[in-house]
């Protein structure tokens, strides 16, 4: 997870009771991965939601989704 003061991005989910955790390999690839959105502008974020493998989680007034 990347959090700037606008934006949460999760680069990677899964259900607990399928695995029990992230492989030292996907930890490094994900930490890769998690730079390049440091310098993400909100234009290309715009971008990457419209591509298929990302989408938005609006979260309401109470901080739910």
């Amino acid at each position: 997870m990347w959090k700037n003061t606008n934006r949460i991005i999760f680069l990677h989910g899964f259900a607990k009771n399928e695995k029990r955790n992230i492989s030292s390999k996907e930890a490094v690839a994900l930490q890769i991965a998690a730079q390049s959105f440091f310098t993400t502008t909100d234009e290309q974020v715009i971008q990457l939601l419209q591509s298929e493998g990302f989408r938005e989680v609006v979260l309401d007034e109470q901080g739910t989704g």
